[in-house]
């Protein structure tokens, strides 16, 4: 079976206190927001690489590091998708997830170098197991064209350098898809970085069958929260429900129509009780109505139409003529014996 699987990136600020901001995440991941304890359906701890303490994490990798004044949101959130079937649908051991935070973060080295990456986490008190958390600021050295050979330059923060690199390598991908045009902004580097993934992915992980890759044709963010996700599932898990009813509401009227029809019976004459014969059109339409018949749903329905419908009007019909040990399956027509 193909495997689904997509990174997420997303930047978030460090000085607000708002939902794409770095304190958020924090306050998410030490289970102290209402999301997370929504969210929470069993009590084990997560596999945490460094700490959950975000913003003291974050501070310590950036000192000494220069920075743009105009980069608001230095932090970039990276939410790695795993496929959910690769360990058969069940949920990864410990060690498993362990391993899956080590790719993830192996992924982010790889992109945005060695001393990227300062904290990184999985959830496994939550319903979804194969989500891991990487949290990083990306940076470089700068030398200057009088710098020395020797001189490591100066360090600097950049969100976008590293995405534009990425762009670079996969300039084939993004002129396809842009009719020659070749782009570097958000959404190209989206693009570049699903494929960089997948490539990724294939080799840390072995025998695995990726689905092909989803292009879309515009860049609307098209992720859901979890609550959300879960809420469409409920209302599409309703409305199969509904069908499921109306279509038995539908064969319970095709059903007694048949019966009601199916059958020809006169007035019976005086001192005479026999039914007729069955209605001769009807063979085909009961032949169609076969499969559904002898279903599971109307082994059971059927035998309540039978007790509760059938065999009391019969009775009116007929008197005493119908058998008490008569079933269903067996013929619906009365067994009478004539005076």
């Amino acid at each position: 079976m193909a495997m689904k699987t997509a990174v997420i990136m997303r930047a978030l600020s460090v000085d607000g206190k708002g939902p794409k901001s770095l304190w958020a995440a924090e306050r998410h991941g030490q289970r102290k927001d209402w999301i997370s304890q929504k969210r929470r359906v069993r009590d084990e701890e997560p596999i945490v690489w460094k700490t959950l303490d975000l913003m003291d994490a974050y501070k310590k990798h950036v000192k000494g590091a220069r920075m743009n004044k105009a980069l608001k949101s230095p932090v970039l959130h990276h939410l790695f998708q795993f496929p959910v079937t690769m360990n058969g649908g069940e949920r990864p051991t410990r060690d498993q997830a362990e391993a899956l935070v080590r790719c993830a973060r192996g992924y982010i080295e790889r992109v945005y170098g060695k001393d990227a990456c300062f904290a990184a986490r999985m959830d496994r008190d939550e319903r979804g197991h194969w989500v891991v958390d990487t949290f990083s600021t990306p940076k470089y050295q700068k030398r200057s064209k009088r710098a020395r050979p020797n001189d490591p330059g100066v360090t600097w923060v950049s969100t976008t350098r590293h995405g534009k690199a990425l762009c670079e390598k996969h300039r084939a991908e993004i002129e396809r898809r842009h009719e020659g045009k070749f782009l570097n902004g958000p959404r190209q580097v989206g693009i570049a970085m699903q494929s960089e993934w997948r490539e990724y992915l294939n080799k840390r992980i072995k025998n695995l069958n990726l689905a092909p890759k989803a292009e879309k044709a515009a860049g609307p963010v098209d992720r859901l929260e979890p609550e959300e996700y879960k809420l469409r599932q409920d209302r599409a898990k309703l409305e199969a429900e509904k069908e499921a009813v109306r279509h038995g509401q539908d064969c319970l009227e095709t059903g007694l129509d048949a019966i009601s029809e199916g059958l020809y019976l006169p007035e019976p004459r005086p001192g005479t009780w026999r039914p007729g014969p069955a209605h001769p059109q009807n063979r085909e339409r009961a032949k169609s109505m076969l499969p559904w018949l002898t279903s599971e749903w109307w082994r059971e329905a059927g035998r309540e139409i039978w007790e509760t419908i059938i065999r009391p009007a019969a009775a009116v019909r007929w008197g005493s003529g119908v058998r008490p040990d008569q079933e269903v399956g067996q013929d619906a027509t009365p067994e009478i014996d004539s005076p």
